[in-house]
């Protein structure tokens, strides 16, 4: 149960990880894995050793370190899936029966099914369905997976409930000692959720589009929106969504909205690259990048400003060939 400070003190045993079913790695669907995931990870510089088994992490998405010197996957070509942490292209951690990889404060989180759906932080276990029950007063279960981020982990609960339409989702945050540091009762039953800005915002995905709003409290963002994802700033300042037509920008904590760019994207990631921030010290104008990706082919385009709206300047594209990024010849800018 959750003590006074909200972390969990189990009541049974111990709390090493126990066991995982199938089933509970679910996040609404498996999807196959890209041709392309390979070459990817090969590119980082990390993974060139690693064998043919990581063709297989499709289950649940993998997890960077900070300095993106760790990685964290689940494995999921065995029953009930495997985690493991990798470190300098080696492996460090494996727990069995276990996804949902995630790094909280530089630890390993993960979740366990049966035993209570727990969620771990290392060895140590950080809630399950009895204590997610108990803390928010009403039976939960716990769907859909787990994010971490930072030193924020965000744990998922969604009402059990006999009336239809009526199930929503909770997200209760922990930091990296377990401890409970907020709730937040999205209205709505979650398919997806997730940690963007270094783990100062929080997202969810469900069925009219994705919501987001800030760990640390406030509003939720999006509504009305219709997005098919979020990120957010470093700072976590800004929330930005993709509507699929424009990207939206929103002053987080305030809610307020900063600005639309008519660029069509599905899937978000804030990255700190291919701005400058002065033209007057780097003489290079304001921009972004967006970066496409279809099967083993890349696209880079620079966005940059131009004294009224962002428009396509340049573009680089790259192959994947004979075990290198090679660039490939000129590319029309992809927005």
């Amino acid at each position: 149960m959750p003590r006074p400070s909200g972390k969990y003190s189990p009541s049974t045993g111990t709390s090493r990880p126990l066991s995982i079913s199938a089933a509970a790695m679910k996040s609404g669907r498996i999807a196959k894995p890209s041709p392309a995931s390979a070459a990817a990870r090969a590119a980082i510089g990390l993974f060139t050793s690693i064998g043919p088994e990581t063709e297989t992490l499709a289950v649940s998405p993998p997890a960077w370190g900070p300095r993106s010197d760790v990685l964290a996957t689940c494995d999921g070509s065995q029953p009930g899936g495997i985690v493991r942490e990798w470190r300098a292209g080696h492996t460090s951690a494996v727990v069995h029966r276990a996804c949902f990889p995630g790094l909280v404060g530089g630890r390993l989180a993960y979740r366990l099914v049966p035993g209570g759906g727990r969620v771990a932080v290392g060895w140590h276990t950080v809630a399950d369905a009895g204590s997610l029950g108990k803390l928010l007063g009403e039976g939960v279960t716990q769907v859909p997976g787990i994010a971490a981020a930072g030193d924020v982990l965000a744990v998922p609960a969604t009402r059990t409930t006999t009336e239809p339409g009526s199930a929503t989702t909770v997200i209760v945050f922990f930091d990296a000692a377990g401890d409970t540091t907020g709730v937040w009762d999205t209205g709505h039953p979650a398919r997806e959720i997730g940690l963007a800005g270094g783990g100062r915002v929080a997202w969810c995905r469900t069925a009219s589009g994705v919501i987001a709003r800030a760990v640390a409290g406030g509003r939720t963002l999006g509504v009305g929106l219709n997005a098919v994802s979020a990120a957010a700033s470093p700072d976590g300042a800004t929330t930005v969504f993709s509507t699929g037509g424009a990207l939206v920008f929103v002053d987080t904590a305030g809610g307020g909205e900063l600005g639309r760019v008519p660029v069509r994207a599905g899937w978000l990631a804030w990255l700190q690259a291919g701005t400058a921030t002065s033209t007057r010290v780097r003489e290079q104008d304001q921009s972004f990048n967006t970066i496409d990706i279809v099967e083993a082919g890349v696209t880079v385009t620079v966005n940059a400003w131009n004294g009224a709206s962002f428009e396509p300047t340049d573009a680089k594209q790259y192959r994947w060939q004979e075990g290198l990024w090679k660039a490939a010849r000129a590319a029309e800018p992809a927005h």
